[in-house]
């Protein structure tokens, strides 16, 4: 019994030990300019054109919505 609870409880090992060590494409993105961050670290994943400038557009627009409210 203690054998089984032993070898069930390394059975386990093996893939999370190997799970960090994957690697994985960078995704395609139809942007001009993209980035994927880890939220719990801030490490970048991928990025493609991150430093980039560009305009706000889309999200000026939602603000601008968002501040003068439904009456306007």
């Amino acid at each position: 019994m203690v054998l089984q609870r032993v070898l069930h409880f390394y059975s386990f090992l093996p893939p999370t030990a190997f799970a960090a060590e994957q690697t994985v494409e960078a995704p395609s993105v139809d942007a001009r300019a993209w980035i994927l961050m880890d939220y719990a670290s801030g490490k970048v994943l991928a990025e493609g054109n991150a430093d980039e400038k560009l305009d706000p557009a889309s999200l000026t627009k939602i603000m601008t919505s968002y501040v003068v409210g439904p009456g306007a």
